[in-house]
């Protein structure tokens, strides 16, 4: 992949020699980019960094600062008496402090550039386009769904996410006639079509004055197709 993006900067950069920041969660295969694009840096996702700090130090505000204090300042012996502090603290485990301690050190370059070159990197916004409502559902931990039910769930996800009231008739098929067979005609004269509406009584959910409406509706679009 990173040949591909050597050529492709080169057909778009000719005759120059652009600085490249390579921003990613630290992974090997990310940074090995460096080593395949010239003139490049490997920049430690402060996403990802971020989030490794506040887990470790359990959401406290004053001791995340002391963790970023040691990268701005590339002092890596300052950083391992913080991790130290942390777990003789009893802030975390020792095992979480030295798995905390392994994946900043192994990626201790990566990390101090995010701050000693914040001004000149840009930042990255990668997480944003990968994780988001549709993408926990369909690609990073994907669910089965058919090609016929896929841009109904994807509408219901973004409905949902933006607060909207979930109705099932955005799954209702266009109105057509109703037809109804001998068999069902027979039937309907012996119990009644009252006698039909048990099949179809709504169960009541938190929220939701439809749910046997929204079974049928979802029914309907994951119904198999039968072969003659």
């Amino acid at each position: 992949v990173w040949e591909q993006v050597s050529d492709y900067l080169l057909s778009v950069y000719p005759n120059q020699e652009p600085q490249v920041f390579i921003h990613g969660d630290g992974d090997s295969w990310i940074e090995s980019g460096t080593e395949e694009i010239p003139h490049s840096v490997a920049i430690l996702d402060l996403f990802h960094l971020s989030k490794r700090i506040r887990r470790i130090c359990q959401g406290d505000g004053a001791l995340m600062q002391r963790i970023y204090q040691t990268l701005r300042e590339d002092d890596p012996e300052g950083f391992g008496k913080e991790v130290e502090m942390l777990i003789d603290s009893a802030v975390c485990c020792a095992k979480d402090g030295r798995d905390f301690f392994r994946y900043v050190n192994t990626r201790w370059s990566a990390a101090v550039a995010n701050f000693t070159l914040s001004e000149v990197h840009g930042g990255s916004c990668a997480e944003g386009l990968v994780s988001h409502v549709l993408s926990k559902r369909f690609s990073r931990h994907p669910m089965g769904w058919s090609m016929k039910s896929l841009k109904p769930l994807a509408d219901m996800r973004a409905r949902l996410q933006n607060g909207e009231r979930f109705e099932t008739t955005i799954f209702d098929p266009p109105p057509q006639a109703v037809k109804t067979s001998p068999r069902r005609m027979a039937r309907q004269t012996q119990v009644g079509v009252e006698g039909f509406g048990v099949f179809a009584e709504a169960v009541g959910i938190p929220g939701s004055e439809q749910r046997g409406d929204f079974l049928h509706a979802l029914a309907k679009l994951t119904k198999p197709k039968q072969w003659n």
